[in-house]
């Protein structure tokens, strides 16, 4: 069994991975060894309605998150760490892109489900492919959280996996307080993979 350790901060993420040779090898043919983890950013949008002022009602909203847009320096920068037990690695950039919806986001606070995909190419020839990863957001002022499972490849060796992603959401058009948030930075965020 590995033990995956995050470190997060805003300058990038520090990724612990300790290993038991011995647990490793009692891992059983069927059951996903990928785990890892790295840096995350982007620009959320929303396509249905906007995160409200502090003075209106909670609404319904949609949303899109995409790792290749938003301002600089957010853009651009997700990176992943990724490992797999039976001998394949990953490191490299990666595109995360995710859609969700919530039946009541708030200035202060919102949640709702989500769907994210994740894949990239490495320098050494490297594929990773993750998605569908269905499951839930949180977000607690500017600070969200995601929890997502679902199927995972490391070039031929795949399994199933958590995706667990935090950070800020840094407001780009619209400020929450005169007006509604139409977009947002995500910033400051990390994200690991662990087997399911």
């Amino acid at each position: 069994m590995s033990l995956l350790r995050l470190v997060a901060g805003r300058r990038g993420v520090a990724i612990v991975a300790a290993m038991s040779a011995a647990a490793a090898l009692a891992v059983p043919a069927s059951a996903s060894t990928i785990a890892g983890g790295g840096t995350l950013s982007g620009l959320v949008t929303f396509g249905t309605g906007s995160v409200p002022t502090v003075l209106q009602n909670c609404g319904a909203v949609g949303w899109h998150f995409d790792s290749s847009q938003g301002a600089p320096p957010y853009n651009g920068l997700t990176t992943a760490a990724v490992l797999d037990i039976q001998g394949e690695t990953y490191a490299g950039g990666v595109h995360i892109s995710g859609d969700g919806s919530s039946p009541s986001e708030c200035t202060s606070q919102g949640g709702g489900t989500l769907v994210v995909n994740v894949a990239g190419t490495a320098a050494n020839g490297a594929t990773l492919s993750c998605g569908p990863l269905h499951g839930i957001y949180e977000r607690v002022a500017a600070i969200v959280t995601i929890y997502v499972s679902g199927p995972c490849t490391l070039d031929n060796h795949g399994g199933t996996v958590q995706l667990i992603a935090g950070g800020d959401l840094n407001p780009t058009s619209g400020d929450g307080v005169f007006t509604p948030i139409s977009a947002a930075d995500f910033a400051g965020s990390w994200f690991g993979v662990v087997p399911s």
